[in-house]
């Protein structure tokens, strides 16, 4: 009869100690996530080349084509192989895609890609949503929290 009772008290209880232990994972996991960007956005200013990509966005000076693979290859680097999985992951992206996929991985605005491709902002915008299609992303949130999360 105790056994039974300390089952059902146990039971009864396991799923408030389940809820409490899942909201402690997600706080943990929001601020790891919160330091990771930190320290990569950390990175990413005192990484030379990337540096000199966001001076290029400040001088509206377009980037070097050439230049840009060192940029998804700097990316793959501080990103855990983020262009490689992405192009195992979606075979169907062309290399153009994954640069503005980098790019969008390490934060630039649509307009300062636009600015280091020399291209419209609007140009931009369509690439944006044609890499939707590509990867038939068919959420309502953006691509930029796929890329996020990716």
């Amino acid at each position: 009869m105790i056994r039974k009772n300390y089952f059902l008290f146990f039971y009864k209880k396991t799923p408030i100690l389940f809820f409490k232990k899942n909201e402690e994972l997600i706080y943990k996991y929001n601020k790891l996530k919160e330091k990771e960007s930190k320290l990569l956005s950390y990175i990413v200013k005192e990484d030379s080349l990337l540096r000199r990509l966001k001076k290029c966005c400040k001088t509206s000076d377009p980037f070097p084509k050439k230049d840009f693979y060192q940029i998804v290859d700097r990316v793959n680097e501080l990103y855990d192989g983020f262009a490689n999985r992405l192009l195992i992951s979606y075979p169907n992206l062309t290399k153009d895609d994954i640069v503005v996929c980098c790019l969008l991985k390490i934060q630039l605005t649509p307009t300062e890609i636009a600015i280091l491709t020399d291209s419209m902002p609007d140009a931009i915008y369509k690439r944006k949503q044609r890499i939707k299609e590509r990867i038939n992303y068919n959420s309502n949130s953006s691509l930029d929290d796929f890329i996020y999360i990716f």
